[in-house]
């Protein structure tokens, strides 16, 4: 249970990650084919990967405030839930997807909230690739900068696991419509990825020899609270 919980939150979380660049990201494609000259079957590509974006998401919102699991509906419609090793498991997809639903029927407040924080993190991410570009030499105005963030995330949004290969063809492209060389792109998008995982090591290690212990006591701390509560009662 306390694994589908997680999930669920990991899930909620990455939908935020997608959701709120949309208007950004819309934007940003304009910008580039008004501005750049980008040929056309590169900017149909992260147009398509964009629309697609876009219509699973609307589909996703709209069936979950009707009550309705996303992916049980799309497993049932195309008779997938039918097959011997789905079936096994399709119970505990209905409960993860009732996690998912109850979070955006009753939690709609922390689902904004969510929201606003991952606008500050995209913001915390747009001065990181600026103190890089400047770290390279490279003086980009607060557009570029931009639209290198957004093709940032339509190659992680494309399937392919890590965005491997698809960040390098993306910023490679636009450096080059910037006026730089394509291997400057490249460079930068090997950089990003470096300091990425230098991130995630940090992480790992205060996990490791901090951050379980917090859960532990926190976790101790609200269950201690609670009987205490309830013997009071």
């Amino acid at each position: 249970m306390r694994f589908t919980h997680g999930l669920a939150a990991i899930i909620v979380d990455k939908l935020l990650d997608f959701t709120y660049p949309l208007p950004f990201l819309i934007g940003a494609l304009v910008y580039v084919m008004m501005k750049f000259d980008v040929s056309s079957e590169v900017f149909s590509l992260f147009a398509v990967v964009l629309l697609a974006l876009i219509v699973v998401l609307a589909l996703f919102y709209i069936m979950t405030y009707q009550g309705k699991g996303f992916i049980s509906v799309l497993l049932i419609v195309f008779r997938i839930n039918r097959i011997t090793y789905i079936k096994k498991y399709f119970e505990k997809l209905l409960y993860f997807e009732k996690l998912i639903i109850q979070f955006f029927q009753h939690r709609s407040g922390v689902f904004i909230k969510g929201l606003l924080l991952s606008l500050l993190s995209g913001a915390l991410v747009f001065i990181q690739l600026f103190l890089l570009l400047h770290a390279m030499g490279i003086i980009a105005n607060p557009w570029h900068i931009f639209i290198i963030m957004v093709f940032m995330i339509l190659a992680f949004i494309m399937p392919i696991p890590g965005a491997l290969g698809t960040m390098e063809a993306g910023q490679a492209l636009i450096f080059n419509a910037m006026g730089y060389t394509a291997s400057a792109g490249v460079v930068f998008a090997f950089i990003f990825r470096i300091i990425e995982l230098v991130k995630v090591g940090l992480g790992l290690i205060f996990l490791s020899s901090v951050g379980l212990n917090f859960l532990r006591n926190l976790n101790d701390l609200t269950n201690g609270g609670q009987a205490n509560s309830k013997e009071q009662d």
